[in-house]
């Protein structure tokens, strides 16, 4: 389980777009993600009281000049990305995270 404070602005409408989050791949950040399992779920807590639950649905590695991938307006998800390559730094790995639901805690 990966645990982490963050702060995020809303650049999107509910429902739509992207959530996007970022950290380095060490073992007290988004190391982990690097083992991640298939149908792996993320939660995401809000300071406004929500749980967002997100499903694991696809990872790859793209080249870190490829920021085409941030222009994504469909369904609701999360993607999240860490560094990785023989040195953690030559590439970026991607994971995208379906919607599943949320709720007020």
């Amino acid at each position: 389980m990966i645990k982490f404070s963050l702060t995020h602005h809303q650049t999107c409408q509910f429902a739509r777009g992207n959530t996007f989050i970022y950290g380095h791949a060490t073992s007290w950040v988004f190391g982990p993600l690097l083992k991640i399992q298939p149908s792996a779920e993320a939660t995401i807590t809000t300071d406004m009281g929500f749980v967002f639950t997100y499903k694991l649905a696809s990872h790859e590695v793209v080249d870190p000049t490829n920021i085409g991938v941030l222009n994504y307006t469909g369904p609701s998800r999360l993607m999240l990305q860490t560094c990785t390559g023989p040195t953690l730094s030559e590439f970026r790995q991607l994971f995208y995270f379906s919607y599943v639901d949320h709720k007020r805690i």
